[in-house]
């Protein structure tokens, strides 16, 4: 984006990012690897805000966000459903994490409006957004 933008032209982004304590950060990417087979790594914001600053671009704004969302879409835009090997692991690894919120996932069961299903497992993505301004 760099590349092409000119002098003073803005770029933006937004992703999910990870805190910077490694443990949080290893269980989280472990996580997003079992759900999603072309993950790689989830970056820290100190990690954004060095790629802006070697792509010569000035921060202007920085703000958090967070998305609630269920477990069962969250793994379904993955291309997993209930049942799957993908689905049940990740599904254990963000239950064990509940505690401590060891996966900085923030997951909760809250109860379930399905007759059949007594709670239901939501999650959050923590959102980064930063807009920059190449010098």
């Amino acid at each position: 984006m760099t590349r092409v933008a000119k002098r003073w032209g803005r770029v933006g982004v937004l992703d999910i990012f990870v805190p910077e304590d490694p443990h949080l950060a290893a269980l989280n990417n472990r996580i997003e690897r079992v759900r999603d087979r072309s993950h790689t790594s989830t970056l820290p914001r100190s990690e954004f805000e060095r790629l802006f600053a070697a792509m010569g671009l000035r921060i202007l704004e920085a703000y958090v966000e967070g998305q609630a969302r269920s477990f069962d879409d969250w793994m379904l835009v993955a291309g997993s459903k209930p049942g799957d090997a993908r689905y049940q692991e990740a599904r254990r690894l963000l239950e064990q994490s509940i505690p401590d919120d060891s996966a900085w996932f923030h997951p909760r069961l809250v109860p379930s409006g399905d007759a059949g299903q007594s709670c239901e497992l939501v999650l959050e993505n923590t959102r980064l957004f930063l807009s920059g301004e190449k010098i």
